[in-house]
C-alpha cells in the first residue's frame, strides 16, 4: 500500500515543485553573464528577477527572457541577465 501511494504522489510532486537555478552563461552579444532558471508551477518571473537582484546585488541588466509550455501544463521560464 505503502508503494502504490508513493507510486500516485511522486508525479504530482515532481511537477509541482518549482525548479529555481542561476548559472553563468554566454548571453546573446557574446559578454559573460547569467541565466535565472524559475520554472515549474511554483515558478514565476518575480522569483527569477529575485534571483538575479541577489546575485547581482540589485544592480543588473536583462538581455533576454524565454518562456515555454509543455503539452502537460509545465512551464519552463529562463531570465538571462548581466551585472552592471
Amino acid at each position: 500500500m505503502k508503494k502504490l501511494l508513493f507510486l500516485l504522489v511522486l508525479p504530482l510532486v515532481l511537477v509541482g515543485c518549482p525548479d529555481f537555478q542561476v548559472k553563468h552563461t554566454t548571453l546573446i552579444d557574446g559578454s559573460r553573464g547569467f541565466l535565472a532558471k524559475c520554472s515549474g508551477f511554483g515558478g514565476d518571473w518575480d522569483m527569477c528577477y529575485k534571483n538575479a537582484n541577489n546575485v547581482c546585488r540589485g544592480n543588473f541588466n536583462v538581455s533576454d527572457r524565454t518562456q515555454t509550455v509543455s503539452g502537460e501544463g509545465y512551464i519552463d521560464r529562463t531570465l538571462y541577465f548581466s551585472c552592471k
